[in-house]
């Protein structure tokens, strides 16, 4: 059974850090979309924007795709230290673009850990069905068989801001996500504490 995640307050930083990639992914989002007819009702992508705020290097592990696909091929497959990286996930039905990314990379005590993005940016969104993100880290262990319908069940109940800490690797995750013309606008930033 899903339940809603725990509420984990961000720090100052962090918030500045997701509200940059945020905006990062509305203008990569409008040059992509620039010509295209501005219909702010339908969502056909959604732009992700994630910055990595660990001690090293974070490395593309695995996605999963339960509507849409990413459009340039492939995600990117390194985000060096106090650098971002994006990517667009554009919808190919009605129901959006709706998918996740983990990323491995170590603590700041050189521990193996991962970092989940999830988010649903549906084609159509209405208060009964808006976009949201839900993110999770910790141990890299904890990651090798994900259950993708229990992180799916976690997506549907989160909302377009998710924040996460986990205390025995010191963690952090936190993502936002807001509407644009045409597609939606994913920031978020893996880090350490």
């Amino acid at each position: 059974m899903a339940s809603a995640q725990e509420t984990v307050v961000m720090n100052a930083q962090d918030k500045e850090i997701v509200e940059k990639m945020v905006e990062v992914a509305k203008n990569i989002g409008m040059k992509q979309n620039n010509g295209a007819a501005a219909n702010s009702q339908q969502q056909n992508s959604a732009v992700v924007s994630m910055m990595n705020s660990t001690p090293g290097r974070v490395n593309f592990s695995m996605n999963q795709d339960w509507h849409g696909e990413v459009m340039t091929g492939e995600y990117p497959s390194v985000i060096d230290v106090s650098k971002g990286d994006s990517f667009t996930h554009s919808a190919t039905d009605n129901d959006g673009s709706k998918g996740a990314v983990v990323y491995l990379g170590n603590n700041s005590t050189a521990k193996s850990c991962a970092w989940l993005l999830a988010w649903s940016a549906p084609k159509f969104p209405t208060t009964n069905n808006p976009n949201k993100v839900y993110v999770k880290c910790g141990d890299a262990t904890d990651f090798q068989n994900i259950n993708w319908n229990q992180i799916e069940a976690s997506l549907d109940v989160s909302s377009t801001f998710s924040s996460f800490m986990e205390p025995i690797t010191k963690t952090t995750c936190s993502a936002n996500i807001l509407p644009g013309k045409n597609f939606a606008s994913v920031g978020a930033n893996f880090g350490t504490m």
